[in-house]
């Protein structure tokens, strides 16, 4: 009996087990280490926009913005930047009223008046105008909202409800 064809036969089937074998492994570590990144990546922009206070330009300006840009949908993409662009147009624009007319004619005497009353007082009291941080806190919810929006479409597209 010639048992050369038997044991090529067994020394083949090893080897091209381990080699599957291992491509298998090396796939499933693939598609976990890419599964936990884009959770990590996704529980990082949830808790940068659970930060308190959060102001639109700093979203911007934050180093993975570019990243989730990419990741997000090409419509709200472009409306973030045109709601950008807007706010810090007007904001330029109040700004430059500001430093010509000095202090908001609304907001003259208030600000001493606040520091001095009492918090049932305050609450008698009209509101202070700040149209600057009015637009900033208007226009970071915009944003809020919009990319939170975005990273729940991304979780569903990504598998990870």
């Amino acid at each position: 009996m010639d048992w050369s064809p038997i044991i090529a036969g067994g020394v083949t089937g090893l080897l091209s087990g381990a080699v599957s074998g291992n491509l298998i492994q090396y796939v499933l570590d693939k598609k976990r280490i890419k599964h936990r990144r884009r959770l990590e990546f996704i529980e990082y922009w949830r808790e940068i926009l659970n930060t308190q206070p959060l102001i639109y330009s700093d979203i911007i300006e934050n180093s993975s913005y570019e990243i989730l840009e990419e990741l997000i949908s090409l419509q709200v993409a472009n409306k973030l930047r045109q709601i950008a662009i807007k706010a810090n147009e007007t904001k330029r624009r109040l700004n430059l009223e500001f430093e010509a007319w000095g202090e908001y004619e609304c907001n003259l005497g208030l600000s001493d008046l606040y520091e001095n009353a009492s918090d049932e007082e305050i609450l008698n009291l009209p509101p202070l105008e700040d149209p600057v941080g009015d637009l900033e806190k208007d226009t970071t919810n915009q944003f809020v909202n919009h990319l939170r929006r975005e990273l729940r479409r991304l979780e569903k597209k990504w598998g990870l409800l």
